[in-house]
């Protein structure tokens, strides 16, 4: 969860729609985009693959997921998990 008051996020990743979610693996790469709302289980699913696999590691997939890159694209450096 990122605070993007000047929309400089938002624009970089070129979103159109609400709301975005975009998980990013531990290189920076996104491996897994949902926009709107719902599938909460594939998500946690998802996060849980992400969280369990070691760096550094081949980038692939999530299971059932296409990988998207629609620029080379690093996560925000100002990144706040929730406790």
């Amino acid at each position: 969860m990122g605070q993007d008051n000047d929309r400089v996020t938002w624009s970089a990743y070129n979103n159109r729609q609400w709301p975005p979610l975009y998980l990013i693996d531990k290189a920076g790469h996104i491996r897994f985009v949902h926009i709107g709302e719902g599938r909460y289980a594939e998500t946690e699913t998802a996060i849980e693959s992400l969280l369990a696999e070691t760096y550094p590691y081949s980038c692939r997939p999530i299971p059932g997921e296409a990988v998207h890159t629609p620029r080379e694209i690093k996560a925000p450096r100002q990144v706040s998990r929730g406790a």
